[in-house]
């Protein structure tokens, strides 16, 4: 495959205002690391953690739903391989890797790049509204 691109289409089911399970797995096939990555089915995502006073430039839901999964599933350590074997990434690259899935689900550049570095700087695995509560895996 010569670009990043998701393999699968992502497929949920709202749990709450601010809650999502996979119902599916998604995958994403990643250039920088050459390779596929899984998000098993049963995962629950926020989807983006955008800001309430963004939320009318930049709504929690759009084309950066499967990218902000991708995500918070490398915060959380829930990512995998094809043959289901666990990839730990660093908070560097899961963000590098989110900027790349953003790039390929058309999301525009500036948003992005927003986006990109709104985790850059702001992200914290640790600290993320679902991983305190064990709920992210």
């Amino acid at each position: 495959m010569t670009s990043a691109a998701f393999l699968t289409p992502l497929r949920t089911e709202k749990l709450s205002a601010t809650r999502w399970l996979l119902t599916d797995d998604l995958l994403f096939h990643t250039l920088l690391l050459d390779g596929v990555f899984c998000v098993s089915r049963g995962f629950q995502t926020d989807l983006a953690s955008i800001p309430t006073w963004l939320g009318s430039v930049m709504p929690r839901v759009g084309a950066w739903d499967g990218p902000a999964v991708l995500h918070d599933a490398g915060y959380a350590g829930a990512l995998t391989t094809l043959n289901r074997a666990r990839v730990w990434l660093t908070k560097d690259w899961t963000d590098r890797v989110f900027l790349e899935a953003l790039i390929a689900s058309g999301v525009s550049a500036w948003r992005a790049q927003v986006m990109y570095w709104a985790v850059r700087l702001a992200g914290d695995p640790a600290a993320h509204p679902l991983a305190a509560h064990g709920k992210l895996a």
